[in-house]
């Protein structure tokens, strides 16, 4: 298996605590994260005895962390006069990945069997391409990501937390069928579909 970074849903490192300071000595310490269906995010700000938690139902590709900003430099620019116009920033970044989400979709068509029939079966690391109907998937355990095509012929992922994310189906240097998530890994067919 030709792993480029870890796969989507696998354990990782927890990330470390993240420390800002502001111009006026006021420390920020946080943390986020997020996976399928949600996103979360952390803060303390000790010099003020305050704590904010904001969870939310949002895959964090690519709206989920707005949200958290937004909360988060509201509190900051009403409450402390800390980071003002970041709201309406955070809120703009919101809109504009929601239109991307629009455009992406307006672009997307569903793939061609034909096309993709080669490429069908079991890969390395648990990942399954299958065809239901005329519905494309590439699983990862119980995680789904359906590729669809751009008009240029590139797949990519329609929904979930990488959406947006290229898929590659291409060949080893011996024939074998390979799936690479881009940014993430690529896997060799180990077992085809009849």
């Amino acid at each position: 298996m030709r792993r480029t970074a870890a796969a989507p849903g696998t354990a990782r490192a927890p990330a470390p605590r993240i420390r800002n300071r502001f111009r006026d000595g006021t420390s920020l310490v946080w943390h986020n994260g997020g996976i399928d269906g949600f996103t979360s995010y952390i803060g303390f700000l000790p010099e003020r005895d305050l704590g904010l938690v904001v969870l939310n139902a949002m895959n964090p590709t690519p709206t989920g962390p707005y949200f958290y900003l937004y909360v988060l430099n509201l509190l900051l620019s009403e409450r402390f006069g800390l980071n003002r116009g970041v709201p309406e920033k955070a809120h703009a970044a919101h809109l504009a990945a929601l239109q991307g989400l629009r455009d992406l979709g307006s672009r997307t068509a569903p793939t061609d069997p034909g096309a993709t029939a080669a490429f069908l079966g079991h890969y390395e690391g648990g990942y399954r391409l299958i065809r239901q109907g005329l519905d494309l998937s590439l699983h990862l355990g119980p995680r789904i990501l359906p590729p669809g095509v751009l008009p240029d012929g590139t797949y990519v992922v329609t929904t979930g937390p990488l959406v947006g994310n290229e898929v590659r189906l291409t060949r080893d240097t011996d024939g074998t069928p390979l799936v690479e998530v881009v940014g993430f890994e690529t896997v060799r067919r180990t077992v085809g579909l009849p």
